[in-house]
């Protein structure tokens, strides 16, 4: 009875997966649809943009350390 349940469930969700999916892609965006949704993707693109910023800037600032570090290691007089 729990399979049937599970199957069941299944269908029902990939149903109602389609018809969202169906009746979302048959209504026409409006031009101030457009237009936000471009200004969001405008927005997200500045921000992964400065994400990946702050973590090459991240990235720099460890490996000049590890390098620092290493450097303090080879010159320590109890290796």
């Amino acid at each position: 009875m729990n399979r049937k349940t599970g199957i069941l469930c299944g269908v029902v969700m990939a149903s109602l997966i389609g018809v969202t999916a169906a009746s979302a892609a048959s209504i026409p965006s409006s031009p101030a649809e457009r237009a936000a949704t471009a200004e969001l993707n405008r927005q997200i693109a500045m921000n992964n943009a400065a994400s990946e910023a702050r973590f090459q800037a991240q990235l720099r600032e460890y490996e000049a350390q590890k390098r620092q570090y290493e450097a303090q290691v080879q010159a320590s007089p109890y290796r």
